[in-house]
């Protein structure tokens, strides 16, 4: 900063640093997110006879895993017990494969919302070859939670 007449900094500039920040009476955490996600995100490996479910809740930060079988009693209590051990909205997501739409619908009518992933459009890195039901859902879990996903269209 270069100085006025006489040596002075003038006046307007006087006392105004732009790259320091002036406190303004809010506490700042340092490691904690300004913007707080209730969003609790599911996804399922999905196959003919059960699922291989990874929920992770936000307030938390657990990762849940386990297994669920392939019926209208199993997969509506699992979304209903996520919803319910779940802070806020949630979102469940599989890839398209035997189940068709039919899961898609048993999960949205516990007020949760699914989304249907096209398979063939899911990022692999390559060497990625060990391939377990659980290390897909958590695969596809942290995808989603990403917003890397490209979901298909479901029919009415």
């Amino acid at each position: 900063m270069q100085a006025a007449k006489g040596g002075m900094v003038p006046p307007i500039i006087a006392g105004y640093y732009p790259a320091i920040a002036e406190p303004h009476g809010k506490s700042c955490n340092q490691g904690e997110p300004v913007v707080k996600n209730s969003i609790t995100f599911a996804a399922m490996d999905t196959h003919k006879k059960e699922h291989s479910v990874a929920v992770i809740y936000p307030d938390t930060g657990e990762m849940e895993e386990f297994t669920v079988r392939n019926n209208v009693q199993d997969v509506t209590r699992m979304a209903r017990r996520v919803a319910k051990k779940a802070a806020g909205e949630v979102q469940f997501c599989y890839e398209a494969g035997v189940c068709g739409f039919t899961l898609k619908r048993w999960i949205e009518t516990t007020d949760c919302s699914c989304s249907v992933i096209a398979p063939s459009l899911i990022p692999i890195k390559p060497g990625d070859r060990i391939k377990t039901d659980r290390r897909d859902a958590r695969k596809l879990l942290k995808l989603f939670m990403a917003d890397q996903l490209t979901e298909v269209y479901a029919p009415d």
